[in-house]
């Protein structure tokens, strides 16, 4: 009786690469394909055997502009690159931008010479879609709480408030002895007012269109100096100022999160916050002179952080977390200035 292949026969696993639902391929040295599976091939809208024996170049010369350089640098250091990004149009999907996840990985010789690298790719347009949707009902979530805030519970404390100091006017004629002790609850009922402002600002931040995202970082600076011993600047570009909602909207959670996280964590007695225009593309830094962030392999990435990724995402942008160089955290996030929308339905 025949024996059933097992997935260490080498034919069982060219079987398996071959219709894995990721891409998979192989470069030489001379980046070369030596390798391709089926659903590789088709994204890239040429049949297995035409990769063979071509450079990256030679077939996909708008691929090859972006990802020749990666491939050389990990020939050049053997270190992989792990989760690449990058938004495409490809030919298994006319007319409709996804995004794709890439990891290059080394395959080195028992001396340690790079021979060759191994390429996975996801299509994660699925996944971006759906962080895109998390983000956005966050947004409307917090925007919501803002409002309850303001209308139900600040407006019930404005008419305490009111209540209040009528009442202690009518004490002080008297003078009797409860006259401090409700001086007392008033400001403690306008203390608590001040804080559902400032509770509701961070929550819906006060941007219009038409002032742009300046005005928005502006009101940041103003409540962070009033209410921490921690000085926040702001340079802005207010030439090449902001006026796209989603746009404006993710760049300041962004700063706000980073903020956040610098009055929070990193002892920082400083913070700067620079945003602009450079050529085709917006920036937004953020600088504190604090501790400085762990490195990525000692710290849990929360849902802050988490959050600043997937906004950047959003915009089709990249965003950088680490240390400065004479100490404390640098955030820096880049984003095309009119960045593109997914369509509505992928193709199947």
């Amino acid at each position: 009786m025949k024996e059933k292949a097992s997935p260490e026969d080498p034919i069982e696993v060219d079987r398996l690469y071959a219709s894995a639902p990721i891409g998979l391929c192989y470069f030489d040295t001379n980046l070369r394909f030596r390798y391709i599976n089926r659903w590789l091939a088709r994204i890239n809208g040429h049949p297995v055997e035409a990769h063979l024996g071509k450079t990256l170049r030679e077939l996909l010369k708008d691929v090859a502009v972006g990802a020749e350089p990666q491939l050389r640098r990990v020939f050049e250091t053997g270190e992989p690159i792990i989760e690449g990004e990058v938004e495409a149009e490809t030919a298994a999907h006319p007319g409709e931008l996804r995004h794709y996840m890439h990891n290059y990985y080394p395959d080195k010789s028992k001396d340690g010479t790079v021979v060759g690298v191994s390429c996975v790719v996801q299509d994660i347009t699925q996944r971006v879609k759906l962080e895109r949707e998390v983000v956005a009902v966050g947004e409307r979530e917090r925007r919501r709480i803002g409002r309850d805030l303001h209308d139900s519970v600040g407006q019930g404390l404005t008419g305490i408030s009111l209540i209040l100091q009528s009442f202690s006017r009518g004490l002080t004629r008297e003078q009797p002895p409860d006259v401090q002790s409700v001086r007392e609850l008033t400001e403690a009922v306008e203390h608590m007012l001040g804080e559902i402002q400032s509770f509701v600002h961070l929550l819906t931040p006060v941007f219009s269109a038409e002032l742009g995202l300046s005005a928005a970082i502006r009101a940041l600076v103003k409540n962070v100096n009033q209410h921490s011993d921690v000085n926040l600047y702001a340079h802005c570009s207010y030439e090449n100022d902001v006026h796209d909602t989603e746009i404006a909207t993710n760049l300041y959670r962004i700063a706000q999160e980073s903020v956040t996280n610098a009055l929070r964590h990193s002892g920082a007695k400083n913070i700067e916050l620079r945003y602009g225009r450079d050529g085709d593309s917006l920036f937004l830094e953020v600088l504190d002179d604090g501790t400085g962030i762990p490195a990525k392999e000692n710290r849990g990435e929360g849902m802050g952080l988490k959050n600043m990724h997937y906004r950047a995402r959003m915009l089709r942008g990249r965003l950088e977390v680490g240390l400065r160089t004479h100490g404390g955290t640098r955030v820096l996030c880049s984003c095309p200035a009119q960045p593109r929308s997914l369509s509505k339905e992928p193709s199947a």
